[in-house]
């Protein structure tokens, strides 16, 4: 049994235990664990997770509209808390993937699909979740790699941090990369 009580964490963990698939366009799984897992700490009812079928088979997605933020709001502040030091000791890229897929989830259209949806009530609601999201982990990140990361690198997360820019699952793989010279390891695929 796992007594993380950051409900984030316990997935996170839990993904990397079992062998989760975290490819985010997996078209054999759809990632659906992770996904459901996602929803249901928005929904505030992640299970104790002890393997696979811990994980309901039915799609707990919809299309994003009114009630949804209050599953955004929840699931964005238990990322925003989760502590990412004690995730870096799982096996690399597993966290980093379940990561990938968490920011993915909260990815905004660069341009609305569809006209007004700008005005729609969970638009600017759904990107202050992404925005608590981006702030938290790329704090955390800085502190993880220090200095020694490409300048480029560290000027994006100290972006995301003061809130100025967000954080996209491709933003991963150069922290990877830095996370791995930091520890002086080979890099992962």
């Amino acid at each position: 049994m796992n007594y993380q009580t950051n409900a984030f964490e316990r997935l996170v963990t839990a993904a990397c235990d079992l062998n989760l698939c975290w490819r985010l366009y997996c078209g054999t799984c759809g990632n659906h664990e992770i996904r459901n897992g996602l929803e249901l700490i928005g929904m505030g009812k992640l299970p104790d997770i002890v393997d696979k079928k811990s994980f309901p088979d039915d799609q707990l997605f919809d299309n994003r509209q009114g009630q949804c933020f209050k599953r955004d709001i929840n699931l964005a502040s238990e990322c925003a808390t989760a502590d990412l030091h004690s995730l870096a000791k799982l096996p690399r890229p597993d966290w980093l993937g379940s990561l990938g897929l968490t920011l993915y989830r909260f990815r905004m259209p660069r341009v609305p699909f569809w006209k007004g949806q700008e005005d729609a009530p969970d638009f600017e609601q759904r990107e202050d979740c992404w925005s608590l999201i981006s702030s938290s982990w790329a704090a955390q990140f800085l502190n993880m790699l220090g200095d020694s990361a490409d300048e480029t690198l560290l000027k994006k997360l100290e972006a995301c941090e003061a809130g100025k820019d967000y954080l996209h699952w491709q933003d991963l793989t150069p922290i990877n990369v830095a996370l791995a010279a930091v520890k002086g390891e080979a890099v992962f695929p």
